[in-house]
């Protein structure tokens, strides 16, 4: 098989997909943009989207889901699906993969209320942190 050409076949699939993803999302231009000089550290809850800036390029992360029984979540930064993300794994990610997403906990299950169903009232709460890659 030509592996070079199922390899180019793919990644055009993922831009589109990814162009597809900013439109629906409306190139997020509602988004608020956080600076971010060497590290920050998130917590977020599942399905939340976060703008960051990051030597003057912006970067979204979007929590798609989390589960306890893969342990982990899915993300997306930028469009790009990052697979599963446990605890303590990282995703390197910019132009030449300088910056790293970090799970560094994962809660499942919240509820904010004293009696929850757990199907539709409780949610998962990620903490990460993005660090840029050999910062002094």
């Amino acid at each position: 098989p030509d592996y070079a050409a199922i390899r180019k076949a793919q990644e055009a699939e993922e831009q589109q997909q990814i162009q597809e993803y900013y439109a629906l999302h409306r190139d997020f231009k509602d988004l608020e943009f956080e600076n971010v000089e060497t590290e920050i550290t998130k917590e977020a809850k599942e399905y939340d989207i976060s703008g960051y800036t990051l030597n003057g390029e912006n970067y979204v992360i979007d929590i798609l889901s989390c589960g306890e029984s893969h342990g982990g979540c899915y993300l997306k930064i930028n469009g790009r699906n990052t697979g599963i993300l446990q605890i303590g794994s990282s995703y390197a990610f910019g132009d030449s993969e300088e910056y790293a997403l970090e799970i560094t906990s994962l809660e499942y299950n919240v509820c904010g209320k004293r009696f929850c169903d757990y199907g539709y009232d409780t949610y998962d709460l990620v903490n990460y942190k993005i660090i840029k890659r050999n910062a002094e």
